[in-house]
């Protein structure tokens, strides 16, 4: 049964995560990270996920009703590194080497700290491959689209 609204679309009012970002912010935090009803991981209020851990990127199946996002889908497209996307808790980022969220107005912002788990990462060398190649991505898709945008 539906018990919360559809997460599969952008919708106007986006009132789950506006209700999760009001609460992040009472806790100090600058987002939230959403879990679906089975406990599963899915986004943060504002964004994709991703995590590295054992030389593998992951990121929330859409199963989880997590957002097939522009950034989310260029990212799986671009890995350098092997990548699944799975349906696990919170607890499997307990030993990820790094985290990242994903949105187009963001591109990919590593995150430092879970609270209140405690979880803490550092600055991978993988944030700046995944970072560079989203960027050249970007950059050959505005060059080979410029005549149709040119004024």
């Amino acid at each position: 049964p539906l018990t919360s609204l559809p997460t599969n679309f952008k919708l106007n009012h986006g009132i789950n995560n506006t209700l999760a970002i009001l609460e992040a912010e009472e806790h100090g935090a600058e987002d939230a990270l959403m879990l679906n009803h089975s406990g599963e991981l899915c986004e943060t209020a504002s964004a994709n996920l991703f995590w590295f851990k054992d030389d593998t990127l992951f990121t929330p199946s859409l199963d989880t009703g997590c957002l097939r996002g522009s950034i989310r889908d260029a990212i799986i497209r671009l890995s350098p590194a092997p990548l699944k996307t799975i349906q696990v808790g919170i607890s499997e980022l307990k030993e990820a080497e790094a985290m990242w969220m994903t949105n187009g107005r963001i591109g990919i912002l590593p995150i430092y700290t879970i609270e209140p788990m405690g979880y803490r990462y550092d600055m991978h060398i993988m944030t700046k491959t995944l970072q560079q190649a989203l960027k050249d991505d970007m950059q050959r898709y505005a060059k080979s689209h410029h005549e149709e945008w040119a004024w």
